[in-house]
């Protein structure tokens, strides 16, 4: 079984977040608050997936938490790319690339994208 990526249960409303290899914290998506601070603190103290990080965010874009959803998204992306070399930090960066763990922060950036849009469409022209 694989311990990155626990299995929901269908008619559960809980999110598993591995803290290490033996012990879950199971979030009850039904009590979630509108402020992800104490959630982004075990997110990032545990070994979460971007499968976890994603799931986190639909619920807050579910429940129409935008903001937070967007908080949990960027910080997920920080969290989860390779830090930068000083020689790499004064040219743009490519995303999406087919090696390393780039590729895997797909999910976060295509959610990010579905939040900016309806913002960009009622932006001034």
């Amino acid at each position: 079984m694989d311990m990155g990526t626990p299995e929901p249960n269908p008619g559960s409303r809980e999110l598993a977040i591995n803290l290490n290899t033996s012990e879950i914290i199971m979030v009850d998506l039904d009590m979630l608050e509108d402020n992800p601070d104490e959630l982004l603190n075990v997110l990032m103290e545990g070994q979460s997936s971007i499968y976890v990080w994603t799931q986190l965010a639909n619920e807050y874009i579910f429940r129409d938490f935008l903001e937070s959803a967007e908080t949990v998204l960027r910080t997920g992306k920080r969290r989860r790319s390779p830090p930068r070399s000083s020689l790499t930090r004064s040219f743009p960066r490519v995303e999406f690339t087919d090696t390393g763990r780039q590729g895997e922060l797909a999910p976060l950036y295509l959610l990010l994208a579905n939040i900016q849009m309806p913002r960009a469409w009622s932006a001034p022209k």
